[in-house]
């Protein structure tokens, strides 16, 4: 049994959902009990005592249901967190309850205090936070317990970004004793951004002696309007990466601060049969959820909202422009597509599921460890050579990938194909399209290599397959050559 726990809340309390994906029935306390895997049992009796305090008689009722109230909520969690087999908006959930993540804040004497969670290698904004629990939160598909000296009156006042104290709320504030990183007040140059484009900007008084830097990354003076600088759209974003990197400060027109972006932070997976692809943007130290990341990027934008009071300026040699489908904020694509994703297989920015790394690196090599004797139907021997063409179509086939023998004439792609055929097991049948005047050798090749074959074939023409193309369309094939 490989039970899946399937969450959602329903305002402070947490709902589970409970499936057996290796068998599809109604589940009850005894088959539970009895079949669950070692690492459920702690949240199995956990989830007894829960229905124990509210039916006498829930171990004669199906389990469907489960409602977890708010004081228990943590508990549930951390225990979830153990079976490692939690979905969550139908995608799998990760929840790490191994470790703490600190809750900081950034102070400015101003009163100003912005909340950030120090996790994932970077500093995630509070309101970023996709959920927010007295104890824990959820952020980027991911769960994880906060660690705060604060209490969560405090907290709940930061769920939805920074605030400005003031007064005595500010003095009984820092008397609980927060995390506080204090920002140091240097006399930093800082340009303001005027619209959209990155292309119009405004330098204070106060910091115009650093004007020649300013025209020495590509700005130049210009006024349009309320904007006294311009940049070429074609250079704004070097622009603009290079006064990042030289210390500068740069707002948008709305007062976001924009941070330019350091790496990509992904993860690289396989789902249903597709290539499944999510992460983040990482912008020193902030953090953007990867779909509007990419959304932005192909959108020609030079830059992201990462919360209330952040934007990150997009860099094209950080970002690998993928194609896909989008479910969720992950990425989607065939197998087919699996060439996209050849820069990331040695990249510090990607973290692969090992079998589909290994299976891609192989795609890459045209080198895999796979080794595939003819079936035992085959009657002949292969050269060297075709054994190998052999091996790759089926580590091709296992994989459910497809391929292409690009062997000359007469060295025997077609035997190889058909000691490909001598090691499948299907009752499907096997579709070979062929130049009308090679038929009859396909037939003879079959008759010579497969005599005894138990699977079925169909062996037609281009111009067979061009009149029958929405017939042989609605069959389902094993194999198409």
């Amino acid at each position: 049994m490989r039970l899946y726990y399937i969450i959602f809340f329903q305002e402070d309390s947490l709902i589970i959902q409970l499936e057996d994906r290796e068998a599809k029935r109604v589940l009850y306390w005894d088959t539970l009990s009895a079949g669950a895997a070692p690492e459920d049992r702690g949240l199995l009796l956990f989830i007894k005592k829960n229905l124990s305090r509210f039916s006498r008689d829930f171990e004669t009722l199906p389990l469907r249901r489960i409602e977890v109230l708010s004081e228990d909520v943590f508990e549930a969690m951390r225990l979830l967190s153990q079976t490692k087999r939690v979905i969550y908006q139908r995608q799998p959930l990760l929840c790490d309850w191994t470790c703490s993540v600190p809750l900081v804040f950034r102070g400015e004497e101003s009163g100003l205090f912005s909340p950030y969670l120090r996790a994932l290698d970077a500093m995630i904004p509070f309101a970023s936070c996709e959920k927010i629990f007295p104890l824990w939160c959820l952020v980027q598909g991911r769960a994880f317990p906060i660690c705060t000296t604060i209490p969560w009156k405090w907290v709940s006042l930061f769920c939805k970004g920074p605030l400005v104290l003031e007064g005595l709320q500010k003095k009984r504030f820092l008397e609980e004793e927060p995390l506080v990183e204090w920002e140091k007040k240097e006399q930093i140059p800082r340009l303001v951004l005027t619209d959209g484009t990155g292309c119009f900007a405004n330098l204070s008084e106060a910091h115009k002696a650093w004007e020649k830097d300013l025209l020495e990354a590509g700005f130049m003076r210009k006024t349009v309007g309320s904007s006294h600088y311009f940049c070429p759209g074609a250079q704004a974003r070097d622009a603009l990466l290079l006064l990042l990197d030289v210390g500068w400060e740069v707002f948008l027109a709305d007062g976001k601060k924009l941070y330019r972006q350091t790496s990509m932070a992904l993860d690289v997976g396989e789902k249903s049969g597709r290539i499944s692809v999510g992460g983040s943007g990482m912008f020193q130290g902030k953090s953007g959820f990867f779909r509007p990341v990419m959304e932005a990027f192909k959108g020609g934008r030079l830059w992201v909202d990462l919360d209330g009071t952040s934007a990150g300026l997009l860099d094209a040699a950080k970002i690998l422009p993928l194609e896909g489908v989008w479910e969720g904020n992950f990425l989607e694509m065939p197998k087919t597509s699996a060439a996209q994703l050849y820069p990331l297989l040695e990249s510090p920015q990607a973290r692969w599921e090992e079998a589909l790394q290994k299976t891609i690196s192989a795609l890459k090599s045209q080198k895999s460890d796979t080794k595939a004797p003819p079936g035992e139907v085959f009657k002949g021997d292969l050269l060297e050579h075709q054994q190998k063409g052999l091996d790759w179509l089926w580590f091709l086939y296992e994989r459910g990938f497809s391929g292409l023998l690009a062997d000359e004439m007469g060295l025997g792609k077609t035997v190889q194909v058909l000691a490909f055929f001598s090691r499948l097991r299907t009752n499907l049948p096997i579709l070979i399209v062929a130049p009308a005047s090679l038929l009859f050798q396909w037939r003879a090749e079959i008759s010579r290599f497969l005599p005894s074959a138990l699977f079925e074939y169909k062996i037609i023409s281009y111009a067979h397959l061009r009149q029958e193309i929405k017939t042989l369309s609605a069959l389902e094939w094993e194999v198409i050559v």
